[in-house]
């Protein structure tokens, strides 16, 4: 297993876990090619894939605004998962973030996905009851 940034390149590696995972929203605009591109660029070494082979098994898909950083996307491969892989993404990123001084970080996950509540509760993550999340379209 090898873990390292995502590139443009890998984004059709990517699109095709998000499409078999039924605990990601994949937007048209932001989700898009275009959108992937946008992403990585502005944080080339907070969105992370990780490989086994040429196989993409793993990807984290992570902003930061300069105050906080966002997992927006969190995927390991459905046929790989409960061996440990999840963890190992996860604590490159948190190496990723600590690299660039990052404090504080959230991430969303929907409200019905049992097991990424679990998951991110294993390793430390709590849900914050005291705000809301508001969103707005352009």
């Amino acid at each position: 297993m090898e873990i390292w940034p995502l590139r443009s390149l890998d984004y059709q590696a990517v699109a095709d876990l998000w499409q078999q995972e039924q605990g990601i929203v994949v937007r048209d605009f932001d989700d898009s090619e275009a959108g992937f591109d946008r992403m990585i660029r502005h944080n080339p070494y907070l969105c992370l894939g990780l490989w086994e082979g040429d196989q993409l098994v793993g990807a984290a898909l992570t902003g930061f605004d300069g105050r906080r950083a966002y997992i927006y996307h969190f995927i390991i491969a459905a046929h790989r998962r409960r061996n440990g892989l999840g963890k190992q993404l996860a604590a490159a990123l948190d190496q990723a973030m600590s690299r660039k001084s990052i404090n504080k970080a959230h991430l969303f996950v929907l409200h019905n996905n049992n097991d990424a509540k679990k998951f991110w509760c294993a390793l430390d993550w709590y849900l914050r009851e005291d705000v809301n999340v508001y969103s707005r379209n352009y």
